[in-house]
């Protein structure tokens, strides 16, 4: 029997963020939400076979904005894994929420559902940033909401947060960073913002309404942040990743370990038996598809060993502890000299550490994993 992580997505959002690209639908009425549902549990069942006697350590219910639905909608599908027995004991149920227009008594029922952890999309507190990037919420909403958070009891606590956005400054997420210490934040994901095409902030950037910080700006922005978590305790165990001792999140650890998991929901991806596949984007072909009993899946890759040894490296370099080297000879019956001389090269620019275990970025080489990752190939 194996655990596995199992990812729910959840496409709806109230309404589009300037800055994002993922497919998101908006203004769904609460029936399509709840057929959407029912589908969720469906694709479950079609996955039964796969996973017989394996369970769920880690769930992510993700999106989009999975707090658009309501809890009452959710429990049908918490009903139905917990009396497959698909949950393990101890697992780590993560929702992403919005901090608009949810407080305490969605809280206290999504919490009897089983979700024992929050990852809140706060991005800043500033309200003029929260407007020129699109965020329907304001200040005064995602502080009432973290003190509902505190007052229900939800232990496991992250925040996301957004630097290089316009008009702000180090000074600012400073703040953001102390504010959330003082709600009890556990985990802090920080994210540089990218401006993508087709989005309204890369309308907004290309006119020159707002500027964005030069490159020199944005490195050291995050390299003061950085600093400045760890002097309040947030350990930076990922690339984009801080947390209190032992509230990393077990959930994203499946990805950078390469562990196995799946994906159900339209556009969700999965990662089981060496195969990576993705699920439709649309929402109506993926409840089509569920009707008619076909697992949605629209992309399907089989990982050969050398493909699978590349994404091992990759994904485990973007921990702060790097990759084992001693794991990676016996998972993939290969020896680690074939890598010397690149290894010697990255070391030689500043950008890879070898100890006696373990190979990890350095600072620099975080700012250039990319770099990194290619070189690697």
């Amino acid at each position: 029997m194996k655990k596995l992580g199992l990812y729910i997505h959840i496409p709806f959002c109230e309404s589009k963020c300037y800055y994002c690209d993922f497919y998101s639908i908006t203004k769904i009425d609460k029936e399509i939400k709840s057929v959407y549902v029912d589908s969720l549990i469906k694709e479950l069942k079609l996955y039964k076979d796969k996973i017989d006697g394996d369970t769920f350590d880690t769930i992510f219910i993700g999106g989009g904005t999975p707090s658009t639905i309501d809890a009452e909608i959710y429990s049908k599908m918490f009903e139905y894994l917990y009396n497959e027995d698909l949950v393990n004991k101890d697992a780590e149920i993560t929702m992403e929420i919005n901090p608009k227009n949810r407080g305490l008594e969605y809280l206290n029922k999504i919490k009897k559902n089983g979700v024992n952890r929050l990852s809140v999309g706060i991005q800043t507190f500033d309200d003029e940033i929260l407007k020129v990037i699109g965020r329907n919420h304001n200040k005064k909403e995602a502080e009432r909401f973290l003190e509902s958070v505190n007052n229900v009891g939800f232990e496991n606590l992250n925040c996301d947060l957004i630097f290089n956005l316009p008009l702000q400054k180090f000074n600012h997420i400073k703040k953001d960073i102390d504010k959330l210490e003082r709600f009890y934040a556990k985990h802090i994901s920080l994210y540089s913002l990218k401006v993508n095409p087709n989005t309204k902030m890369n309308e907004i950037v290309k006119k020159e309404t707002y500027k964005l910080m030069e490159d020199e700006e944005e490195r050291d922005t995050y390299y003061l942040a950085r600093n400045y978590m760890k002097s309040k305790g947030y350990n930076q165990y990922e690339i984009s990743n801080f947390a209190k001792k032992g509230y990393e999140s077990k959930h994203n650890l499946k990805y950078w370990d390469r562990a196995e998991y799946i994906g159900i929901g339209a556009s969700a991806h999965s990662f089981l038996e060496n195969k990576r596949y993705s699920n439709v984007s649309n929402v109506d072909e993926y409840i089509k598809s569920i009707n008619s009993c076909i697992l949605p899946i629209d992309y399907e890759e089989y990982i050969n060993k050398e493909d699978a040894l590349w994404e091992f490296l990759i994904l485990g370099l973007r921990k702060s502890e790097g990759v084992n080297i001693e794991e990676m000879e016996t998972k993939f019956n290969t020896s680690f000299s074939k890598y010397r001389e690149i290894i010697k090269e990255l070391n030689d620019d500043g950008l890879l550490i070898r100890t006696k275990e373990n190979i990890k970025l350095t600072k620099k080489g975080m700012d250039l994993s990319n770099y990194v990752f290619v070189k690697l190939k």
